[in-house]
């Protein structure tokens, strides 16, 4: 059967998807899934039947991946509230995502190790988010000791939606509140990953870099597009950008991590790397830049995409897109099921979706083969396609997700996605030579400031215009 991951990885979509709105027995599921995998091992040479049980056991495996989220291990700290909620509170544990700030305050999320309370010890697990109401001094993995009483965010068993929704995706149930600094004490010595570390320390290094050689808004702006970044633009510019349809290109995600495998394959091409080598150096870069940026969702969406087709090429094997795809969700659904319900998944796999079976299409009946088309009109008709095609794939989650319709979307993107484009590789480009030739770091950064301020003056003009947006 032609591409049989994308029929299996529908049905393990479903699976999670039954999950969440049916509530069946989980042993009676678990053990029809035994049976299931176990008849599909005795039939394994009957091709018809053996797959339609494979698809059965996809949709069994992904009912079952999402119920298995939703369980709490028995350290967790969801199940020591009584404990939490006496005065002298003390968490022990290190801070496990990069501190970010806004405003003067600050948050990051705290791996918990243990809990002191009541002249009681806890060894316990979970993640808690930390907001500050300053800006945070710690670093990523640095130990602490917190003092204070953690509140619930919202009732476990029901949705709470939006950023709270997005926080139970990642099993985080309980907020602290720190509001002297009188109530964080350091333990001392580090946690957590050591790269990661490091990837950190290189993207503040980075980020220095960029405001030496650039101004205010433009360096803002380009932390954004090439470190992921965003915390400090200002928040008329993502109006702006929202309404033209084009906030998805201030996020790190598959825009920018496929230019950056095209950097990097063009520059190991002209130092004569070999196919193969090539392909596993920039899987390296690849996983660097993502743990770099800070590992968010959408780029770790973007670098399992990307590492997938990078080994269909390692393998010398032509990549079927489709396939590629179905791959691609399984390993992300795999590690977090509940990945389904976050709209940059939906809107990351829409995209390109729409634009594969799409686009062809749309080109095929618009400009059939044998019509003699001038070049420049061909590359405009299929910019045109291709964002068309776009922003159709992702309309309705976009309504559904963020009652906005945008009606310049595909104008703005012909205009901006190509300019976007050539501010990221202006930008990666400025930061290697600034890194090796410091003295070159202030000519190297008048493109890419340049480019910025092009970027936000079209997306302003696109705002203006009438019918540009509509909220519903």
């Amino acid at each position: 059967m032609k591409r049989p991951l994308v029929y299996l990885a529908v049905f393990y979509c479903l699976g999670i998807v039954s999950a969440e709105f049916l509530r069946l027995d989980f042993r009676l599921f678990f053990w029809a899934a035994v049976m299931v995998f176990i008849a599909a091992a005795l039939l394994i040479r009957e091709s018809k039947v053996f797959f339609f049980l494979l698809l059965a056991l996809s949709l069994s495996s992904g009912y079952l991946n999402l119920i298995n989220s939703h369980i709490i291990p028995g350290c967790h700290i969801l199940n020591l509230l009584e404990p939490l909620s006496s005065p002298g509170c003390l968490l022990e544990g290190f801070v496990s995502s990069p501190p970010e700030e806004m405003g003067g305050r600050g948050w990051f999320v705290f791996r918990l190790r243990r809990v002191r309370a009541e002249n009681m010890g806890y060894n316990c697990c979970g993640d808690i988010l930390v907001r500050m109401n300053f800006v945070p001094e710690a670093r990523y993995g640095e130990n602490l000791f917190l003092a204070g009483n953690p509140r619930r965010l919202f009732n476990f068993n029901r949705h709470a939606g939006g950023y709270l929704d997005y926080l139970a995706r990642q099993d985080i149930y309980l907020a602290l509140q720190v509001k002297e600094r009188g109530q964080v004490v350091r333990r001392g010595g580090f946690s957590g990953s050591k790269i990661i570390r490091g990837c950190l320390n290189l993207r503040s290094y980075l980020e220095r870099r960029i405001e030496l050689y650039l101004p205010g808004l433009p360096a803002v702006i380009l932390k954004a597009m090439v470190l992921g970044q965003r915390r400090n633009i200002p928040l008329r510019i993502k109006d702006i950008m929202v309404k033209t349809g084009t906030v998805h290109i201030l996020v790190v995600s598959g825009f920018n991590v496929g230019i950056m495998v095209f950097i990097f394959n063009l520059l190991f091409k002209l130092a004569r790397v070999p196919r193969r080598t090539r392909m596993f150096l920039i899987s390296f870069c690849l996983i660097v830049y993502c743990m770099v940026t800070g590992s968010s969702d959408p780029v770790i969406r973007a670098t399992v995409m990307g590492l997938v087709f990078l080994a269909a090429y390692f393998f010398e094997r032509e990549p079927d897109i489709y396939n590629s795809l179905a791959l691609a969700a399984f390993f992300i659904l795999g590690v977090n099921p509940r990945q389904l319900f976050d709209a940059g998944f939906q809107l990351s796999f829409a995209s390109v979706f729409s634009i594969v079976f799409l686009y062809p299409r749309l080109n095929a009946f618009i400009c059939p083969d044998g019509r003699r088309v001038n070049k420049f009109l061909r590359y405009l008709i299929e910019g045109c396609l291709v964002s068309f095609s776009a922003w159709a794939g992702t309309l309705a989650i976009i309504l559904m997700n963020f009652r906005i319709l945008s009606l310049v979307t595909v104008l703005a993107n012909i205009l901006v996605v190509p300019l976007a484009a050539l501010i990221t590789v202006s930008g990666f480009i400025f930061l290697l030579v600034s890194l090796v030739f410091p003295a070159a770091g202030h000519v190297f950064s008048l493109a890419p400031a340049l480019l910025v301020n092009i970027f936000l003056n079209i997306n302003a003009y696109l705002a203006k215009l009438p019918f540009a947006s509509f909220s519903i």
